[in-house]
Protein backbone atom coordinates (compact mmCIF):
# COMPACT_ATOMS: atom_id res chain seq x y z
CA UNK A 1 0.00 0.00 0.00
CA UNK A 2 1.47 3.41 -0.79
CA UNK A 3 1.26 6.35 1.74
CA UNK A 4 1.01 10.06 0.53
CA UNK A 5 1.76 12.37 3.01
CA UNK A 6 0.47 15.75 1.95
CA UNK A 7 1.06 18.72 4.97
CA UNK A 8 -0.22 21.45 2.96
CA UNK A 9 -2.59 24.18 3.97
CA UNK A 10 -3.59 24.19 0.24
CA UNK A 11 -5.94 20.86 1.02
CA UNK A 12 -7.95 23.38 3.60
CA UNK A 13 -8.12 26.34 0.72
CA UNK A 14 -11.82 27.23 0.39
CA UNK A 15 -13.40 24.67 2.80
CA UNK A 16 -13.79 26.76 5.66
CA UNK A 17 -12.64 24.25 7.79
CA UNK A 18 -9.25 25.21 10.16
CA UNK A 19 -7.11 23.97 12.80
CA UNK A 20 -9.67 24.24 15.62
CA UNK A 21 -12.36 22.55 14.13
CA UNK A 22 -9.99 19.28 13.07
CA UNK A 23 -8.91 19.09 16.73
CA UNK A 24 -12.89 18.94 17.61
CA UNK A 25 -13.77 15.61 18.53
CA UNK A 26 -17.07 16.85 17.93
CA UNK A 27 -17.36 19.21 15.33
CA UNK A 28 -18.77 17.99 11.91
CA UNK A 29 -18.43 18.81 8.17
CA UNK A 30 -21.03 20.41 6.07
CA UNK A 31 -21.18 18.22 2.64
CA UNK A 32 -19.90 21.29 0.70
CA UNK A 33 -16.76 21.57 2.93
CA UNK A 34 -16.39 17.91 2.66
CA UNK A 35 -16.15 18.04 -1.41
CA UNK A 36 -14.57 20.76 -1.14
CA UNK A 37 -11.60 19.30 0.51
CA UNK A 38 -11.77 16.44 -1.99
CA UNK A 39 -11.58 18.26 -4.93
CA UNK A 40 -8.47 19.87 -3.30
CA UNK A 41 -7.08 16.55 -2.42
CA UNK A 42 -7.54 15.56 -6.08
CA UNK A 43 -5.69 18.78 -7.54
CA UNK A 44 -2.96 18.37 -5.06
CA UNK A 45 -2.33 14.94 -4.87
CA UNK A 46 -2.58 14.74 -9.32
CA UNK A 47 -3.58 11.15 -8.37
CA UNK A 48 -7.17 10.51 -10.60
CA UNK A 49 -7.16 7.41 -7.84
CA UNK A 50 -6.71 9.16 -4.88
CA UNK A 51 -10.25 8.55 -3.36
CA UNK A 52 -10.27 5.03 -4.82
CA UNK A 53 -7.19 4.32 -2.21
CA UNK A 54 -8.89 6.43 0.86
CA UNK A 55 -11.78 4.22 0.19
CA UNK A 56 -9.46 0.76 1.07
CA UNK A 57 -8.35 3.37 4.44
CA UNK A 58 -11.52 3.59 6.07
CA UNK A 59 -12.13 1.10 8.75
CA UNK A 60 -15.21 0.40 10.65
CA UNK A 61 -14.65 2.60 13.75
CA UNK A 62 -14.78 5.45 10.86
CA UNK A 63 -18.75 4.78 10.73
CA UNK A 64 -19.15 4.99 14.73
CA UNK A 65 -22.62 3.83 15.96
CA UNK A 66 -23.60 2.81 12.39
CA UNK A 67 -20.36 0.90 12.13
CA UNK A 68 -20.94 -1.09 15.08
CA UNK A 69 -24.25 -1.93 13.99
CA UNK A 70 -23.16 -3.81 11.01
CA UNK A 71 -20.64 -6.02 12.62
CA UNK A 72 -23.04 -6.86 15.68
CA UNK A 73 -25.74 -8.06 13.09
CA UNK A 74 -26.40 -11.61 13.39
CA UNK A 75 -26.16 -12.14 9.57
CA UNK A 76 -24.64 -11.13 6.09
CA UNK A 77 -27.89 -10.49 4.61
CA UNK A 78 -29.27 -8.45 7.86
CA UNK A 79 -26.04 -6.32 8.15
CA UNK A 80 -26.98 -5.29 4.61
CA UNK A 81 -30.45 -4.51 5.19
CA UNK A 82 -29.46 -2.52 8.41
CA UNK A 83 -26.58 -0.61 6.54
CA UNK A 84 -29.13 -0.01 3.37
CA UNK A 85 -31.98 1.21 5.75
CA UNK A 86 -29.36 3.37 7.26
CA UNK A 87 -27.12 4.22 4.48
CA UNK A 88 -27.93 8.03 5.25
CA UNK A 89 -25.59 8.18 8.24
CA UNK A 90 -22.50 7.24 6.28
CA UNK A 91 -20.53 9.26 3.92
CA UNK A 92 -21.41 8.63 0.55
CA UNK A 93 -23.08 11.00 -2.62
CA UNK A 94 -24.10 7.84 -4.43
CA UNK A 95 -26.67 5.25 -3.92
CA UNK A 96 -25.93 1.97 -2.66
CA UNK A 97 -28.03 -1.12 -3.95
CA UNK A 98 -27.78 -4.39 -3.31
CA UNK A 99 -29.32 -6.89 -5.53
CA UNK A 100 -29.15 -10.44 -6.21
CA UNK A 101 -30.57 -12.92 -8.59
CA UNK A 102 -29.68 -16.31 -9.86
CA UNK A 103 -25.59 -15.98 -10.13
CA UNK A 104 -24.91 -13.18 -8.36
CA UNK A 105 -25.58 -11.33 -5.56
CA UNK A 106 -23.79 -7.10 -4.94
CA UNK A 107 -24.05 -4.17 -4.45
CA UNK A 108 -24.42 -1.48 -7.10
CA UNK A 109 -23.39 2.07 -6.66
CA UNK A 110 -24.42 4.97 -8.99
CA UNK A 111 -25.01 8.76 -9.16
CA UNK A 112 -27.69 10.49 -7.43
CA UNK A 113 -26.36 13.93 -7.64
CA UNK A 114 -23.46 15.66 -10.13
CA UNK A 115 -21.14 16.33 -8.64
CA UNK A 116 -19.08 17.53 -11.25
CA UNK A 117 -14.60 16.27 -11.38
CA UNK A 118 -15.19 14.26 -8.46
CA UNK A 119 -18.35 11.98 -9.41
CA UNK A 120 -16.25 9.23 -10.52
CA UNK A 121 -13.51 9.74 -7.71
CA UNK A 122 -16.30 9.71 -5.04
CA UNK A 123 -17.87 6.43 -6.67
CA UNK A 124 -14.18 4.42 -6.36
CA UNK A 125 -14.12 5.63 -2.73
CA UNK A 126 -17.26 4.18 -2.02
CA UNK A 127 -16.52 1.01 -3.62
CA UNK A 128 -13.66 0.82 -2.23
CA UNK A 129 -15.29 1.75 1.38
CA UNK A 130 -17.91 -1.34 0.72
CA UNK A 131 -15.05 -3.47 -0.41
CA UNK A 132 -13.48 -2.90 3.09
CA UNK A 133 -16.94 -3.24 4.64
CA UNK A 134 -18.38 -6.54 2.99
CA UNK A 135 -14.94 -7.64 3.36
CA UNK A 136 -15.57 -7.43 7.39
CA UNK A 137 -18.84 -8.77 7.16
CA UNK A 138 -18.37 -11.66 5.30
CA UNK A 139 -16.81 -15.38 6.30
CA UNK A 140 -13.49 -15.74 5.51
CA UNK A 141 -14.29 -18.46 3.11
CA UNK A 142 -16.63 -16.01 1.35
CA UNK A 143 -14.77 -13.52 -0.79
CA UNK A 144 -15.89 -10.96 -3.15
CA UNK A 145 -15.42 -12.56 -6.71
CA UNK A 146 -14.95 -9.31 -8.59
CA UNK A 147 -15.17 -5.56 -8.82
CA UNK A 148 -16.88 -3.90 -12.19
CA UNK A 149 -16.16 -0.52 -13.23
CA UNK A 150 -18.42 0.82 -15.72
CA UNK A 151 -18.23 4.12 -16.68
CA UNK A 152 -21.23 4.83 -19.71
CA UNK A 153 -21.57 8.45 -20.97
CA UNK A 154 -24.71 9.19 -19.26
CA UNK A 155 -24.26 7.07 -15.92
CA UNK A 156 -21.56 6.24 -13.35
CA UNK A 157 -22.22 2.89 -12.21
CA UNK A 158 -19.90 -0.02 -10.40
CA UNK A 159 -20.50 -3.32 -9.29
CA UNK A 160 -19.25 -5.55 -6.34
CA UNK A 161 -20.43 -9.02 -7.24
CA UNK A 162 -19.94 -10.62 -3.77
CA UNK A 163 -20.48 -14.15 -4.08
CA UNK A 164 -23.04 -16.58 -5.29
CA UNK A 165 -26.66 -15.97 -3.95
CA UNK A 166 -26.84 -19.71 -2.45
CA UNK A 167 -23.53 -19.02 -0.68
CA UNK A 168 -25.06 -16.05 1.03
Amino acid sequence: QRQMCIRDRALLEDTQINEERLSDVKATLLPCEELCFYRNLLNISGDPHILLEAGFNLNIATYGIYGLALISSPTFEKAIALGLQFIDFTYTYNRVVFFEDARHAGIQITQINDLGVLQRPMIERDVSAVFVLIQLLLPEEQAVEEICFAWERDQDLSLIHISEPTRL
